[in-house]
């Protein structure tokens, strides 16, 4: 296939790096891949992506950033559809993108799989946000040729009105190049580490003081945010992936996000997880992981409710002390990641979604 891949970004984040750790995939098994942003609608080949994933987008003037958001409200679909006739895609995958005047020729013309990764209406700030979200995602799903959900929970939320087609496939675990890795060792004591995004409330970065402070043998290591707190918290702000992934080699335990119920879901499979799962850390969720449960022996289960942490200590510290002492949970927590998790199996599953809801249309 000759697949155009529409994503969120392409310049230093976990979605691009996402991005195109799937398309790299794809090209592996012999499709041929390019990708834009609705925001930068210029189709770009996978190798001329790869080479900007690192480098931060310069900073814009007032104008530029107006004219930037006009653009995107109005015409990129309209360049992506000239892009289309140019290079004679097979077929569109596509994060969710905004209404414009030219998508709906565009979803008619060329079959679209959609990817629901989030619940925007939970997320937009603004009621009129959400009531342009709601109907503008309504006519997507009508229209597309297929829709993957990263949940089986934003499946639920989104009928009716979703195609005949449809499918559910959480998270990938990413690639991580082992030989950029220190070697594995123990710290001096258990460490749990929390990584993301300070902005992002239901992180829960808050409960990881709280945590620090009512348990004062184990440490934890915040990346992503700047926190005040006792002396076994520490704050790693401004890392790049390599650093936290090394950062991260050192710990014993990743603590998922600890307050998924600020944005009103139950359920995820967050980026950070399988992160963790990737350089050989057991997981703590406080959400229901479409994939992982405690059944698969490298992860804590927390309530997702607001005071999750404090009648949990016990049960915390008991996890951490265990996977301190036991290096079985490392090795399951990177079995899952180069088995049933691994990007291999993940888009191997997507790719043959793919090529059905191509059949259905031709």
């Amino acid at each position: 296939m000759r697949i155009l891949y529409i994503t969120d970004a392409v310049q230093l984040s976990g979605v691009a790096r996402k991005s195109t750790m799937q398309a790299t995939e794809w090209e592996r098994r012999g499709h041929e891949v390019w990708l834009a942003t609705a925001r930068h609608p210029q189709v770009q080949p996978l190798e001329r992506v790869a080479a900007q994933l690192e480098r931060r987008s310069a900073g814009r003037s007032f104008l530029q950033r107006a004219k930037g958001e006009f653009d995107f409200r109005v015409f990129y679909a309209t360049k992506i559809s000239a892009a289309v006739r140019q290079h004679a895609f097979d077929l569109i995958y596509s994060r969710e993108v905004p209404m414009a005047p030219a998508l709906p020729g565009l979803l008619r013309r060329v079959p679209t799989v959609l990817e629901i990764n989030g619940d925007a209406l939970q997320e937009l700030p603004s009621r009129g946000g959400r009531l342009v979200r709601k109907y503008a995602r309504a006519y997507e799903l009508s229209h597309a040729a297929g829709v993957v959900f990263v949940s089986r929970e934003l499946q639920e939320s989104c009928r009716p009105g979703s195609p005949r087609r449809a499918t559910v496939i959480a998270n990938p675990c990413p690639l991580v190049d082992e030989a950029s890795l220190p070697v594995a060792t123990r710290p001096a004591r258990p460490t749990l580490v929390l990584l993301g995004t300070q902005t992002q409330r239901w992180n829960g970065f808050d409960k990881l003081v709280v945590l620090a402070e009512s348990l004062p043998q184990l440490d934890f290591i915040a990346i992503g945010a700047q926190l005040t707190g006792p002396p076994n918290l520490r704050s790693f702000p401004n890392l790049s992936q390599a650093e936290a992934n090394r950062l991260m080699r050192g710990c014993t335990v990743g603590i998922g996000s600890l307050a998924l119920h600020r944005k009103g879901m139950d359920e995820a499979s967050p980026l950070k997880s399988r992160n963790y799962l990737a350089v050989g850390l057991p997981i703590i969720q406080a959400y229901r992981d479409t994939d992982l449960t405690e059944a698969d022996g490298c992860v804590l289960s927390l309530p997702n409710c607001e005071d999750n942490i404090v009648p949990e200590l016990g049960r915390i510290a008991e996890f951490a002390q265990r996977a301190y002492e036991d290096p079985t949970l490392c090795q399951r927590a990177l079995a899952l990641a180069r088995g049933r998790l691994s990007v291999a199996e993940k888009e191997g599953q997507r790719l043959a979604f793919m090529q059905q809801c191509l059949a259905d249309r031709r």
